[in-house]
């Protein structure tokens, strides 16, 4: 009898035939096991960053967590609607969110909720602006 969840994925995201990765390619992708192995607590920021961004930079839920996804590039700082202090997910991100929900299973809707609450907030330079006039 297993003890997995019914909705499990067996096979390793973003490669349905490992066996056809060449030497770098599937040594990338054990570093990113790895590294979604040991960084297990990176996983619900990107999440936020993937499903709820750009997230203006006061509403990141961990700015730690975000510089450690900004060092290896599975984030990133973008403007938006001509305003400075987003952060955005990359397509390398995507991937290793991927991976992180492979390994520790998805993020349910709790963790939505919360990023949701905290996005609704009044947030940026322009935020400030309108609540003085």
């Amino acid at each position: 009898m297993t003890h997995f969840a019914k909705d499990r994925q067996t096979t390793i995201p973003l490669n349905e035939r490992i066996d056809l990765l060449d030497d770098e390619e599937r040594a990338e992708l054990i570093h990113m096991i790895d590294y979604a192995k040991i960084n297990r607590d990176l996983h619900e920021q990107l999440y936020q960053l993937h499903s709820r961004g750009p997230c203006w930079d006061g509403d990141v839920i961990s700015k730690v967590d975000r510089d450690m996804l900004l060092r290896i590039g599975a984030c990133a700082k973008v403007c938006v609607k001509g305003e400075q202090g987003f952060n955005a997910c990359t397509y390398f991100g995507r991937e290793l969110l991927r991976i992180f929900d492979w390994l520790h299973g998805p993020l349910g809707e709790e963790v939505g909720i919360i990023a949701q609450a905290t996005s609704s907030t009044a947030r940026g330079p322009m935020a400030s602006k309108e609540r003085i006039e």
